[in-house]
């Protein structure tokens, strides 16, 4: 590739330096040879002299070409091929086309740009693929286990009944993982959600609440709700029902014994403004940061429980209805979450 460049240079060169004897031979053209000759003989040695630079002025613009575009476009090509083979870790200085900013130092910044993002796309899906594998292998493993000790004839009812309320809890873990992993591609794909329609949130979020009845229940929380009456949001109300489910679950599992949830719905003049309290374990500092991530769980005593895909799913809903999700939490006081949604 190297030297077929640079023959191509050369050959630029003597092609750009035939072309200005062309034109010095023009006078003999049109006056005449002899006429020509005798004012060659007389100006020979200006002619010597505008020759000499030529010649530097052809060797001038090739080099200038080759530093300016025939260096650079050799090195994206190596670039190109290298990134083709999978190899994303490439980089182009940018000076190779010269210190000041031309054409071809954008296209190698956009190049650089392509590469570091297609890099960590390539993060992103082996991540993804990993995470899917042991999100899936989990419950499996679970199932496997239990059903294998179900083989034993000698059980007691009681034991017989706990395994199998473990292989129907981590047989609905599984479908719960799997259909998230399906909802979320499918809303990081779209764009706009085609069966907007008005309706009731004020509604939504009081029956979102009552399904959670039996664990408010278990864990003796104490609720205080807080609703203005007819909130109406224009959205998809069965996608939008994610959200409030989502937000629930994560409060009332991370919540302690006998603690405490405040949820409040508030209309302004062009938002509904959810908010939900809890007075539970919380987070840190670190948690908060990847608290949106998919996959993501910070605390792990209640990995069991989840797949770390519910606020990531969450997240991306909220930004179809073209609003807002923000958290604040403090360790072991609790957390709340703000979520604010367009009413028009």
């Amino acid at each position: 590739m190297r030297k077929s460049l640079y023959r191509v240079t050369i050959r630029n060169f003597f092609v750009t330096f035939l072309v200005l004897i062309i034109i010095a031979s023009l006078p003999g053209i049109f006056f005449g040879l002899k006429t020509f000759h005798d004012l060659l003989s007389r100006s020979a040695p200006i002619i010597i002299y505008w020759l000499i630079i030529a010649f530097f002025f052809c060797a001038f613009t090739s080099y200038q070409k080759y530093r300016a575009f025939d260096r650079p476009m050799q090195q994206l090509s190596k670039a190109a091929k290298k990134v083709a083979a999978g190899d994303f870790s490439i980089y182009i200085d940018t000076t190779i086309s010269g210190h000041q900013k031309n054409y071809m130092t954008q296209m190698i910044t956009d190049f650089n740009k392509m590469v570091a993002e297609l890099g960590t796309l390539e993060t992103m899906k082996s991540d993804l693929i990993s995470n899917v594998s042991h999100e899936l292998k989990t419950p499996l493993a679970v199932i496997q286990n239990y059903a294998t000790a179900l083989q034993d004839p000698n059980l007691k009812p009681d034991i017989r009944q706990y395994y199998l309320n473990e292989i129907i809890s981590a047989t609905n873990n599984l479908a719960k993982t799997v259909s998230n992993i399906l909802l979320l591609n499918k809303f990081e794909n779209q764009q706009i959600i085609p069966d907007k329609e008005p309706y009731n949130l004020t509604a939504q979020l009081g029956e979102s609440l009552l399904s959670f009845e039996t664990k408010i229940d278990e864990k003796q929380l104490d609720v205080h709700a807080n609703f203005d009456d007819k909130i109406i949001i224009n959205f998809d109300k069965n996608i939008s029902e994610i959200i409030w489910r989502n937000l629930l679950s994560n409060a009332i599992k991370f919540s302690h014994k006998n603690g405490k949830l405040i949820i409040s719905a508030t209309q302004t003049a062009h938002y509904a403004v959810i908010s939900i309290i809890d007075n539970g374990v919380g987070m840190t500092e670190e948690t908060l940061k990847h608290l949106f991530d998919k996959f993501y769980q910070g605390d792990i005593s209640h990995i069991k429980e989840g797949n770390g895909l519910g606020l990531a799913l969450t997240k991306r809903i909220v930004e179809l209805a073209n609003g807002t999700i923000t958290v604040t939490s403090e360790l072991n006081k609790g957390t709340q979450f703000i979520v604010k949604i367009p009413t028009s």
